[in-house]
């Protein structure tokens, strides 16, 4: 039953088999030349307006005061786990001198 459910699920995607030669080189190339022809098109038939763009300047301003205050919230917990750890540690070497 395994056997049959997992063969039952296989999928392929057919490909057509081509050498790399200059002719497929060169279908390819023309292909991703016409796809960034076509989406440059678009992009210029459609530029981003104004509050878009403001509202984009906004979001990433948003985004570097969070990266600054993830860094400076960080930057404290490490400074006070390494005090933890040094009061640990004193607490460590006071009690060894207390048990002799």
């Amino acid at each position: 039953m395994k056997f049959a459910n997992r063969a039952k699920n296989i999928k392929n995607d057919p490909v057509i088999n081509e050498d790399v030669d200059q002719r497929a080189l060169l279908r390819k190339y023309e292909f991703e030349l016409k796809r960034l022809r076509t989406e440059l098109e678009d992009r210029t038939k459609h530029p981003l307006d104004s509050s878009s763009v403001s509202k984009l300047e906004e979001d990433r301003r948003r985004a570097e005061r969070d990266k600054v205050a993830a860094v400076q919230a960080l930057e404290i917990r490490s400074r006070e786990f390494l005090k933890e750890r040094e009061e640990k540690r004193q607490l460590e070497v006071s009690f060894i001198f207390q048990t002799f």
